[in-house]
């Protein structure tokens, strides 16, 4: 029986996400609900993932894109770097790619105290 609600569920969520009709996040929070709610996964195997910190990482990252593109910061940096790059395709992809570096070094030079 729990492979069956794994897979309509599975199946229902593949088509909520297809139709770009509902949030991305409140499709996959419904798909942990149901499966817990149904015992095919238990709670503390729900509540694991949270625990994790690459997923705290990514809804920091989430939440601070969000500031910055409501804010209109992202957009700001975004002509900025459109401004030093020009219009030449490598100089646009390589700009933001050499302050990934720089931001990288920064970070794991923080991280090796």
């Amino acid at each position: 029986m729990e492979i069956a609600i794994l897979g309509a569920t599975l199946l229902l969520a593949l088509a909520a996400f297809a139709s770009q009709r509902f949030r991305v996040q409140m499709v996959a929070m419904s798909v942990l609900v149901v499966l817990t709610l149904t015992g095919v996964v238990s709670v503390p195997e729900a509540l694991s993932g949270f625990s994790n910190p690459a997923v705290i990482t990514v809804g920091a990252v989430l939440v601070v894109s969000g500031g910055l593109v409501r804010t209109g910061v992202a957009g700001t940096l975004g002509r900025g770097i459109l401004r030093l790059a020009g219009s030449g395709k490598a100089r646009i992809t390589s700009l933001p790619a050499t302050e990934e570096k720089v931001l990288q070094a920064i970070g794991e030079a923080g991280s090796s105290k």
